[in-house]
């Protein structure tokens, strides 16, 4: 078995330092800002123009903002783990072993190990890739490396969802999604759950708790 795992909305409490700088760039840029309830009811990560149109943004003025973005979203304010994400961390990795587990995040790679500095992770850098958007390129790639082995990733958003959905019709049919429907997530526990009650490959947990359920099948 290999496990995969998201970090922001998952594992780190990280939607209002995000939500922050991308309100203080809208404001700027004479657009209102993006309250909670609309960032968690639209937020997705496979298509960034489309994400920004849908919260009013011109097209044209898309690039410009992604460029502001990218510039103060450097990590300089590191967002907390969530209580019992490192335990979690190490003890999946305790379970399948460095060399099948995987992080996979939008996060900028300099930002990650900023905050695995911090926190005492950089064995596990190298565990760690940053596809700028869709990762369902990646996680057709990790996938079909061992096409008879269950790959089971875990994270807060639809879009992963999606993304293992579309790995899956290239071929990937080992992949797995679990969707973690707690308050950190960056999706609600309603979308969420209705993704994965549409999907068979799919399947909620409520907590960090429940996570190891992944690796333990109980």
């Amino acid at each position: 078995m290999q496990i995969g795992f998201d970090l922001d909305g998952f594992l780190y409490d990280s939607l209002e330092i995000s939500r922050d700088v991308m309100n203080e760039i809208r404001k700027e840029m004479d657009y209102d800002p993006v309250t909670v309830a609309d960032f968690r009811a639209q937020f997705q990560s496979r298509d960034w123009v489309a994400l920004h149109l849908a919260w009013g943004m011109r097209k044209e003025d898309v690039g410009q903002y992604e460029d502001l973005y990218n510039a103060r979203h450097n990590g300089d304010e590191l967002p907390d783990f969530i209580e019992g994400g490192s335990n979690l961390l190490h003890a999946a990795v305790d379970a399948v072993g460095l060399d099948r587990f995987w992080i996979i995040t939008n996060e900028p790679a300099i930002n990650v190990r900023k905050r695995f500095v911090r926190d005492g992770l950089l064995a596990y850098v190298s565990r760690v890739l940053n596809p700028y958007a869709d990762k369902s390129d990646t996680f057709h790639d990790l996938a079909m490396r061992q096409p008879d082995v269950p790959f089971r990733y875990v994270g807060d958003t639809i879009s992963d969802g999606q993304a293992i959905l579309a790995a899956r019709e290239r071929g990937a049919a080992n992949l797995e999604f679990y969707g973690i429907t707690h308050s950190y997530a960056w999706n609600t526990a309603e979308a969420m759950s209705a993704f994965c009650d549409e999907h068979a490959f799919a399947h909620t947990v409520g907590t960090l708790a429940e996570v190891p359920i992944m690796w333990n099948g109980h």
